[in-house]
């Protein structure tokens, strides 16, 4: 039997980000075990230090990761792109595999070996989060950000028809020239982007083949 742990940030997560897409992937399989942990002072606490994870917050939340490890986690994922460099950090001590969940999509178009990056997002936040990592792999990329106008609001009253349709109008505004466009937001994993000419990295897709690959490990 194996385990799967997911450590968010915000408790209503579990509905407005596992269920849309990990829900349909992890559960009700017989042979795993679907475990989560939530800490609001994770996500407090890093957005009122500027969006860097305290000191504090990488002990919390090396304290939750130890305690899924101890019981036996096979897979670790942090849902929340705000404290990926803490993720991205912490993980470095540990031997279950840890990631957080926008991870396995940055370190994809890195393998491919994009350079100009176009960032699509619900909120400035997310966005930034994934620029931050991405140029802390390869300082020499050039990404910008493109928040969406209202998608955040669509987010948060839960109208998912209208947030795609939000993020397919603001990815088809990008403008040319860059080599891709990454979803700073596992919301984005439905949204219709067959218009789009420039491949398109979704969180979650990247996410669920990460997880697949740890737990057959």
């Amino acid at each position: 039997m194996k385990k799967l742990y997911f450590i968010y940030t915000i408790p209503d997560f579990y509905n407005a980000l596992y269920k849309p897409v990990m829900y349909r992937e992890f559960e009700r399989k017989d042979d795993l075990i679907v475990r989560f942990t939530a800490d609001t002072s994770l996500l407090q606490e890093t957005l009122a230090n500027n969006v860097i994870p305290s000191k504090t917050t990488k002990q919390r939340l090396f304290g939750f990761a130890k305690c899924a490890e101890a019981d036996g986690a096979d897979c670790i994922v942090v849902g929340c792109t705000a404290i990926n460099t803490a993720t991205k950090e912490i993980s470095q001590m540990l031997e279950t595999p840890m990631f957080s969940i926008d991870e396995p999509m940055i370190q994809a178009v890195l393998a491919d070996g994009h350079k100009k990056i176009a960032v699509l997002s619900h909120t400035p936040i997310n966005a930034g989060t994934i620029k931050r990592r991405l140029l802390a792999e390869d300082p020499g990329l050039t990404v910008d950000l493109y928040p969406v106008e209202g998608a955040k609001e669509a987010f948060e009253k839960g109208d998912m028809d209208e947030l795609r349709a939000l993020l397919k109008k603001g990815a088809e505004n990008i403008p040319e020239g860059y080599d891709c466009i990454v979803c700073g937001h596992i919301s984005a994993e439905d949204t219709d982007f067959s218009r789009i000419s420039v491949p398109v990295y979704r969180t979650g897709e990247y996410a669920i083949k990460a997880i697949n690959r740890s737990l057959k490990g």
